[in-house]
């Protein structure tokens, strides 16, 4: 009967089937929801009347006329539906020979044929032309299919993301984002703050970094170091070694979520308010953090000493525990420190029903890279649960930890929870 509205032939039929009962979709419950309407209306001809209004009443059973500038829960769920679909036809439906897609700032779906690799090779019609040449053109053609072949399988290995791991064996951070069906956005750190910070002696606040005020423009000071930095800072997105490494961990861990990753720049507070997001470094290398830190026990905070350090501060501490963790030397070791940190992020939703944010703040970049292998471990996060006291990820609270880290080499050797708090966070 479908087929009689719209022109789909059986195979697109089949297509859009396995999208349907795809894992990236049936891990979004409510994504789901809405592909299943709006593929449903596409089939029965009905795709120009889909808009923003029908999906609301139909999908979230919003009453007739709400007001669509204060509940923005379908653009948020289908901005979620396009990334799930680019991550479907990346990874499980990289073989689909066509491709649904929702154009940007429209709700009607497209239906594409994707072109198959065997179109791309094959010669097309040309005049004859002596048999030598063909020869020649037909060995051209066999070295340039083997060379696009390969590359299409590279391609294809670095987009597709790992299977997950069974839940038995997930670590912090997988189990976290398991049922929770919002994007993962990855916050590097911004190093050229590191570097600021070493040059001038000072940290910089978030209004500062988001107006970009905290250099004055060169035009007004005389200090010839000025200008390239104000270029260098104002026109970069660089991020350190171990931020970038602990990014790469975190996307290989097999997190059943899209994880996206971002440099601080390119962050707004919205984003904080409806997705999960894990900030890399603490709030002086990465200034989001600062959105949280006050709210924590455990606080970076530099040294009077030197700006460009960092150290943590136990603003209550319990029997036995120290004022300030700072990074030291103990033998052939360097021992140093990591504040690990879970909290809702800022939706106003209960503790359960919203968005995380995982804050990764370290005294050193051994502690970053340390904290990363942490957060996926699945023997640390059965350790963690026994520590809260709890049997499953739903059962833990807000907390926050810090972890003590031995390197030797500039690479760390051990890690251990030393600290912990359970977080009273208001709803």
């Amino acid at each position: 009967m479908l087929n009689s509205v719209l022109k789909i032939s059986p195979e697109e039929l089949d297509s859009l089937d396995r999208l349907r009962l795809s894992e990236t979709m049936k891990r979004a419950p409510q994504v789901l929801r809405v592909l299943d309407y709006i593929i449903d209306r596409f089939l029965a001809g009905e795709g120009d009347s889909i808009n923003e209004s029908s999906i609301g009443q139909a999908v979230f059973h919003r009453p007739e006329g709400y007001n669509r500038g204060d509940d923005n829960i379908v653009r948020v769920t289908v901005r979620h539906l396009r990334s799930r679909l680019e991550h479907f036809y990346a990874t499980e439906g990289a073989g689909e020979s066509s491709v649904l897609e929702i154009p940007k700032g429209k709700y009607c779906p497209v239906l594409k044929k994707r072109i198959a690799i065997t179109d791309l090779l094959t010669e097309p019609a040309a005049a004859p032309i002596r048999p030598a040449l063909v020869q020649g053109n037909r060995w051209l053609w066999l070295c340039c299919a083997a060379l696009l072949i390969s590359t299409v399988i590279l391609g294809v290995s670095l987009i597709r993301r790992p299977s997950a791991a069974p839940a038995k064996d997930f670590g912090l951070v997988q189990s976290l984002f398991s049922r929770n069906e919002l994007p993962v956005w990855l916050v590097v750190t911004d190093s050229n703050l590191q570097v600021f910070r070493r040059l001038f002696q000072k940290t910089v606040t978030l209004s500062e970094y988001l107006e970009k005020s905290y250099i004055p423009p060169p035009a007004l000071s005389e200090n010839p170091m000025l200008p390239g930095a104000w270029k260098f800072i104002d026109g970069s997105r660089d991020t350190s070694l171990s931020s970038t490494l602990v990014a790469v961990r975190l996307q290989d861990a097999g997190i059943p979520t899209i994880v996206r990753v971002r440099h601080p720049h390119d962050l707004r507070i919205r984003d904080f308010q409806q997705d999960n997001v894990i900030l890399l470094g603490g709030p002086w290398v990465n200034p989001w953090g600062q959105l949280f830190e006050e709210r924590l026990n455990f606080r970076l905070m530099p040294p009077t000493s030197d700006a460009a350090l960092s150290q943590i501060i136990n603003t209550s501490p319990a029997p036995g525990e120290p004022k300030i963790y700072a990074p030291h030397n103990e033998g052939s070791f360097a021992v140093s420190y990591a504040r690990l940190a879970v909290v809702p992020n800022l939706s106003n939703s209960s503790w359960l029903d919203t968005g995380k944010v995982v804050l990764v703040g370290a005294t050193t970049n051994q502690a970053v890279e340390a904290s990363g292998d942490f957060l996926v471990n699945p023997r640390t996060f059965k350790n963690l649960l026994a520590r809260f006291h709890a049997l499953n990820i739903q059962e833990l609270s807000p907390f926050e930890l810090v972890l003590e880290v031995r390197s030797i080499d500039s690479t760390p050797r051990s890690v251990s929870v030393i600290a912990q708090r359970v977080v009273a966070w208001p709803h």
